[in-house]
């Protein structure tokens, strides 16, 4: 028996997303197919509980490659992009990974690249407006600014994992600056998919998808992007 992924209403048809718990249990046997790049990260974190979700989101990830490209998942050659994306070469499949706690996401695609990103509800920052004024553009935070605040702390996860999405499929993580894209937070359009330019022409449109539906987990926020043919 392999680990549980719980597959999750696909927003495209070009997209496969699953739903993973970190918390599950891992035999010796699936623990295996770690390369030893992933073994020597996996001791590197303090806390044994951290280093066990590490070990079961990266088997995971290689389970469910492994089935789309019909090998062994302890044979998969995973590398790095230029800004330390994990990639699959020469197998024409991109995928993205995102946690928070216990929860992992995994998006995988051939229609181009994918970003995913997701957030667990925990304590608010106690500087919310001065990191929202740090992350959004002008007019984001204007809008920001003017929601209940009783409701900011959503709206800004909500703008915050759509910018990680974007920022993820185009492979950037934060060498730009999330204040520099345009993405919003309002909930208003959220089964409407929205094209997204990166600024400076750095990267090719993606098609963000808002709010994804998480089983069993109301207090997570998640969005995920799509690289769009050229």
């Amino acid at each position: 028996m392999g680990l549980l992924l719980a597959p999750l209403p696909t927003p495209d048809c070009r997209l496969a997303i699953w739903q993973i718990a970190l918390d599950q249990p891992l035999s010796a046997s699936i623990a295996d197919w770690l390369s030893p790049s992933e073994r020597t990260r996996a001791q590197a974190f303090l806390r044994p509980q951290d280093t066990h979700r590490f070990k079961v989101g990266r088997c995971a990830l290689r389970q469910q490659l492994a089935a789309v490209g019909g090998c062994a998942p302890g044979e998969l050659a995973l590398s790095k992009g230029r800004h330390g994306k994990p990639e699959w070469p020469g197998s024409g499949w991109h995928f993205n990974l995102a946690h928070s706690q216990g929860l992992m996401l995994l998006a995988l695609s051939r229609q181009g690249p994918v970003g995913i990103d997701v957030e667990q509800f925990t304590v608010p920052p106690a500087d919310l407006s001065g990191l929202a004024q740090q992350v959004m553009t002008p007019l984001e935070h204007v809008g920001w600014s003017g929601v209940a605040e009783e409701r900011r702390y959503a709206a800004f996860l909500r703008a915050w994992t759509r910018k990680e999405a974007c920022l993820k499929a185009w492979g950037l993580g934060l060498h730009l600056e999330p204040s520099q894209l345009q993405v919003g937070f309002s909930v208003d359009s959220a089964s409407q998919p929205v094209i997204v330019q990166p600024p400076g022409g750095v990267a090719g449109p993606v098609l963000l998808r808002y709010d994804l539906a998480l089983a069993d987990n109301a207090d997570a926020q998640a969005a995920v992007a799509l690289g769009l043919a050229a």
